[in-house]
């Protein structure tokens, strides 16, 4: 038996007055009473590819080594107090293409 896991009730936002009313659909969510299944339903799972991929993304963040954060920050709110943080602007253009690229991938 498969079961659809959803909210209790839709909202949409209606364009076809114009008037951006906000209309709420309510959808039937039943279950046959225990014990009235056949004997030839199944329970089944389906994980979908977004889902994986959003695992994928959960295990690979947490392989990330952890970092001292404060401590970064500290460094750098006192570099640049004294006047010794300079930004390299070759060096944030090459970042901005590789993040462009990387979301073309």
């Amino acid at each position: 038996m498969a079961i659809e896991i959803s909210g209790p009730s839709i909202s949409t936002i209606s364009g076809e007055n114009g008037s951006g009313s906000v209309e709420k659909r309510n959808r039937d969510h039943t279950l046959p009473p225990t014990g009235q299944r056949s004997s030839n339903e199944t329970d089944s799972l389906t994980i979908t590819r977004d889902a994986d991929m959003l695992k994928k993304i959960e295990d690979a963040l947490n392989r990330q080594p952890t970092t001292d954060d404060n401590n970064r920050i500290s460094q750098l709110k006192a570099s640049i107090d004294a006047g010794g943080y300079n930004v390299d602007p070759l060096r944030v253009a090459d970042k901005f293409i590789q993040f462009e690229i990387g979301l073309a991938r």
